[in-house]
Order: C-alpha cells, then sequence, then structure tokens
C-alpha cells in the first residue's frame, strides 16, 4: 500500500498496478526508473517523514550508528546545510545561498581531527556495517557526537574547525562564481558565510573491537 500523499502525485494508476524496474520493458508492464515521479514522491515522502515524523511508524531515521572495519577510531559523520549570503555590487539586498556537504571529525573537541568532505563522503558511501550496536550502545554514541556538536557549533566554544570549512567553501565558491562572471563580464559579488551550519543528520562509524 502506498501512501495516500504518494498516491496522489501519481494520479490514476490501476489496483493493482504491475510494475517492473527491468528495461526492456515486458508487455502489459510500466517501467519505474530513477526519473519516475514514483521514485521522486517517495523519496520526498521518505525525507519529510525523516524530519517530521509522525505517529510510532518511523521508516527512515536521520541518524545511526555501525561497527565498521573501515574506521580504526570513532569517527562522527554529519551531514551539514551551509548558508551563504552573496553581496553583488550595486545590489543592497543580499541573496541567500545553501549547500550541503557530509564533513566529519575524529576525537573530543576541541581536540579534533577533522575528516574533509571529500573523505566523509567517502566513508559514507562505502562504509559497511561488520556488525549492530545494541540500542543502548547506539543511544550513547548518538548522544556523545550530538554533545560533541553541540561545542564545535557554539562560537564562543570551539567553533574553530567549522568555521574553516565555512571559510573554505565559500573562498571555493567565490572563485569559482567569478571565474563565470569574467567570462561573462558581469559585476562582481562576496559571499558570506553564515554561523553556524544546519546539522541534518549524523552518522557515527565505531571500530570493530580487535579480538
Amino acid at each position: 500500500m502506498l501512501p495516500p500523499v504518494v498516491k496522489q502525485r501519481l494520479g490514476t494508476v490501476s489496483d493493482p498496478w504491475a510494475v517492473t524496474f527491468d528495461s526492456p520493458v515486458p508487455d502489459g508492464l510500466n517501467y519505474i526508473g530513477r526519473n519516475h515521479a514514483l521514485v521522486e514522491a517517495l523519496a520526498e515522502y521518505l525525507v519529510d517523514l525523516a524530519f517530521h515524523p509522525t505517529g510510532t511508524v518511523r521508516p527512515t531515521a536521520r541518524a545511526g550508528v555501525i561497527r565498521t572495519k573501515q574506521v580504526a577510531r570513532r569517527t562522527t559523520l554529519l551531514m551539514l546545510r551551509l548558508r551563504y549570503l552573496i553581496h553583488e555590487t550595486g545590489d543592497d539586498h543580499p541573496q541567500l545561498a545553501e549547500e550541503t556537504v557530509v564533513w566529519g571529525f575524529q576525537g573530543t573537541p576541541p581536540n579534533i581531527i577533522v575528516v574533509e568532505p571529500s573523505a566523509a563522503r567517502m566513508l559514507l558511501a562505502e562504509a559497511e556495517a561488520a556488525t549492530t550496536p545494541s540500542l543502548d550502545e547506539q543511544r550513547d554514541a548518538l548522544d556523545v557526537a550530538l554533545g560533541h556538536w553541540r561545542q564545535i557549533s557554539d562560537e564562543k566554544e570551539g567553533a574553530a574547525a567549522l568555521q574553516e570549512l565555512l571559510a573554505t567553501r565559500s573562498t571555493e565558491l567565490q572563485e569559482s562564481h567569478r571565474r563565470i562572471r569574467r567570462l561573462v563580464r558581469q559585476s562582481s559579488m562576496r559571499i558570506e558565510p553564515q554561523f553556524p551550519p544546519d546539522l541534518l543528520g549524523a552518522v557515527v562509524l565505531l571500530p570493530v573491537p580487535r579480538s
């Protein structure tokens, strides 16, 4: 059974609805590819549930904890939304721009070892669960991770690593925009990062204990 909001996005479909994920498409079946309205509607529905859960059924989550052989130390990966104000010459009203990045760290703030976005993305994509910690272990690990996040996202506490991330990304974006604007001879601009970033999700990777 599809959720009502997803069915509404699909419009009128037969019941039962014969579908396939294979191509070429056999006769009498409807092909569901990654650009199909069903995939888009389900993705939006699940993301919305992760941020705004209803009832006791929660098929999606914004946080997770696994033990994996891909790390030798506890590693916290964070999905962050970075925000910037774009100031253009001659325009008194800056524009708001956003991007999402995966960033992480090992250790305890303020003495952390940063996992840069490229390495963090790779870990998030490739880390495989060797074992699943108990629920109590997962809760404890996430409590520690969120406590660390509160420290490193507090401007008065230990925000140097996050400030550096924002400064680096804003410089990279500004240089990229300037190259394009020089080519099309448009006005200059300045990108101002906004602190702190928004925390969208967290994954804690725990090392597998040595036997």
